[in-house]
This record gives structure tokens, C-alpha cells and sequence, in this order.
């Protein structure tokens, strides 16, 4: 099985887990795997709009307050400051659509919780009639230099259900099929000729 990303490639970083609890509203959101932070000075570069930040318990309590504002589809909760006097998280709310574009782009990092709004995720990212199994993460956009190599890497694709990647295969979709390649296991390639427009599919046992 094998699951492929192209190069721009958006990062669709928000791995969903089972719904559950809470009622009314908070049904309308669906959570996100946790440890993973909102990258946002590349989401408002995109277009992404940051809402209202205020103290949280929770992320249930988070969703409640995007909830408050029809604007908020995507509510982001940041672990407290250990050197702050306020022991609680942060709640951040954003708007991810920009011009019929879900902009938000994620990373890892531990202790951050985040949850979308359904109709968002609906319209924007879910395939129809498609489980993901992994997200092939390509990375953004790179301009390859006349003489010097650039570096591709695919490690920072995902995985869903307990599935695992076994191999990264870039494709080159578009450019000079001469392009020199030099390939590590880790699923990063050398290239070393400019003018190419390459996909990243990840390949799963």
C-alpha cells in the first residue's frame, strides 16, 4: 500500500482520533492527535487568521469557546508556562480558511492539543471515500540552484492506525529526466539537477 503527496504539498497535519464526550457544539469538532502545534507565522503568512487567545482547563473547553465565535474552526490548546503564575493552558483560536484554502500548516511538538471544526475538515481535507493510513509529507516548496544539490525529505510523514512506513519513493512528476538522484534510507534525496517537480509517496506494510 502505498500513500503520495506532491510537492507543494499542504500539511495536513491534523490526525484524527475517535470523537467522544462532550455535547451539543463540541460534537460539531473533531480532535486532533495531540503534540502537534500549529506552525503560526506560516499559517498567517498563508492567510490564516489568529481569533481571540484566553486561559483553558481543557481542549473541551477550548472547542467551547471557538464555539462562541462562527468565525473559529480550529481551536488550539498550548500547555501552560512553567515560569508563568497562572497555572493554566492557553485556548488560541484561528480561522484556517483563506480564500476556499485550508492554510494551517503543523509541526510536532509535545503538549499541544488541537480540534477542527467538522465542516471545515469535511470540505477541505477529507477525500471522499478514502481512509488515510499515513500523510506523505513532502515539505514545502525548494528552488534548486544551477550547481547545488537540494535536499528532499520525506520523515516527517505520518502515520495513522498503527501502520508503518517501509519505504519513500520520490517521483519525479514534471522536469529533465536526467536529474542525477542519490537516495538515503532514511527517505531523503540528493538532486542534483534544477528544474524538477517531484511527488513523495510513502509505501506501508
Amino acid at each position: 500500500m502505498s500513500r503520495c503527496g506532491s510537492l507543494p504539498l499542504l500539511l495536513l497535519l491534523l490526525i484524527l482520533l475517535p470523537g467522544g464526550g462532550a455535547e451539543e457544539c463540541s460534537d460539531s469538532f473533531r480532535r486532533g492527535k495531540d503534540n502537534f502545534v500549529l506552525d503560526t507565522a506560516e499559517a498567517v503568512k498563508n492567510g490564516a487568521a489568529p481569533l481571540d487567545s484566553e486561559r483553558a482547563a481543557s481542549i473541551q473547553d477550548c472547542v467551547e469557546l471557538c464555539c462562541g465565535d462562527e468565525r473559529c474552526n480550529l481551536a488550539m490548546l498550548v500547555p501552560a508556562d512553567p515560569t508563568d503564575d497562572d497555572p493554566s493552558p492557553v485556548c488560541a483560536l484561528f480561522n484556517c480558511v483563506y480564500r476556499s484554502k485550508f492554510v494551517c500548516d503543523f509541526t510536532t511538538q509535545e503538549g499541544y492539543q488541537s480540534s477542527i471544526r467538522n465542516s471545515v475538515y469535511d470540505k477541505y481535507l477529507q477525500v471522499p471515500g478514502e481512509v488515510h493510513s499515513s500523510i506523505a509529507n513532502a515539505g514545502r516548496d525548494i528552488i534548486a540552484q544551477p550547481g547545488r544539490p537540494v535536499l528532499l525529505s520525506g520523515i516527517e510523514s505520518l502515520l495513522l492506525h498503527e501502520a508503518h512506513i517501509t519505504k519513500y519513493q520520490w517521483i519525479l512528476e514534471e522536469g529533465d529526466n536526467d536529474v542525477v538522484i542519490e537516495v538515503t534510507p532514511a527517505g531523503e534525496q540528493s538532486i542534483i539537477t534544477p528544474n524538477g517537480y517531484f511527488k513523495l509517496c510513502t509505501f506501508l506494510n
